[in-house]
């Protein structure tokens, strides 16, 4: 008896049928695509952070070696310890800047940053830099730098640190050539 009351009595208040109309509403198609656009965003910066994150630690790691290879002065004002510094640097403030695209720009937004002159700007800047940076290291390890003063293991790391960044760039030189 007590039950006929109370389903009267939720009739009566709506409840059944405010429950029956939320299993009704449609997903929003909207949020989802947002929620996978920012899945695949976490995704691709955790490879990029993956791949990324080890050269700069290194650069860190061997800048800070108190081995005197890596501070020994060459025919140029700069000394490895500088080249190592700056790429690890100049690394992380580039992966806090894609960080930040990723994290916090959606699709429409970086279509708005792609089409800013400034935006373009800096980034013809950033790899212009890179690839200079890169060219100055390469100089001074190959050409200036006496390697015999060096351990093993920081002549591998500098060998294997310039051949990476070199495919990379030049990768990325192509990439863009191609673009246009």
């Amino acid at each position: 008896m007590t039950s006929k009351v109370q389903d009267q009595s939720d009739i009566e208040n709506n409840n059944s049928f405010t429950e029956l109309k939320s299993i009704l509403v449609k997903p929003d198609e909207k949020k989802n695509a947002r929620v996978a656009e920012f899945a695949v965003r976490v995704v691709c910066f955790l490879l990029l952070f993956i791949f990324v994150f080890p050269m700069i630690f290194c650069d860190y790691y061997f800048a800070m070696n108190n081995e005197s290879c890596v501070k020994q002065p060459l025919h140029i004002s700069l000394t490895i310890y500088d080249y190592l510094i700056v790429n690890a640097i100049f690394g992380s403030i580039v992966v806090v800047g894609i960080l930040f695209l990723f994290m916090y720009c959606d699709s429409e937004t970086t279509d708005k940053l792609k089409d800013n002159c400034l935006f373009i700007i800096l980034m013809h800047l950033v790899r212009l830099f890179g690839i200079s940076w890169l060219v100055v290291g390469a100089v001074m390890y190959w050409g200036e730098m006496n390697r015999t003063l060096c351990s093993q293991q920081t002549n591998d790391y500098l060998t294997a640190s310039l051949i990476l960044r070199i495919i990379m760039t030049s990768f990325e030189v192509n990439h863009s050539y191609n673009k246009r």
